[in-house]
């Protein structure tokens, strides 16, 4: 015959029964968290590089700067360059983007804009101060 066992008798059991699971539970938790440290790495600890290669921006064509010169498109993804270009005059601005995008020389810009080599490479090189100044000042606000 069983004997029945007081409540002291079942508070003591429940609590002991408890504590056990409690102490499953924590030793379980710390197994899967060692786990876990074994095999990931948070991402400040990786290096410049490693970051850059596990990283995306988006890229949206409204963030694009497009210039049309004289029927060609030239887009430029840079937007502080882009911002400073389009703050040139356009007859500067055509001079760089034909020269730089379209990997024109001189000769073939003055062509396609009627313009003289050295008035060309004059702009150029006036256009391209210019453009640093507009870039700094970019950068300075």
């Amino acid at each position: 015959m069983k004997s029945q066992l007081s409540n002291e008798q079942k508070a003591q059991q429940m609590d002991s029964y408890l504590k056990k699971s409690l102490r499953g539970a924590v030793l379980n938790h710390h197994k899967q968290n060692k786990k876990m440290r074994e095999r990931e790495t948070t991402f400040d600890s990786l290096t410049n590089s490693e970051q850059k290669m596990l990283s995306h921006f988006d890229k949206y064509d409204f963030d694009d700067h497009s210039f049309n010169v004289l029927g060609i498109t030239i887009v430029v993804t840079h937007d502080e360059l882009g911002e400073a270009l389009s703050r040139l005059p356009k007859d500067l601005r055509e001079v760089i983007l034909l020269s730089y995008f379209e990997e024109m020389n001189d000769r073939e810009i003055g062509e396609f804009l009627n313009l003289g080599n050295s008035t060309v490479a004059y702009r150029r090189k006036n256009t391209m101060s210019k453009l640093k100044k507009l870039m700094e000042e970019e950068i300075n606000e």
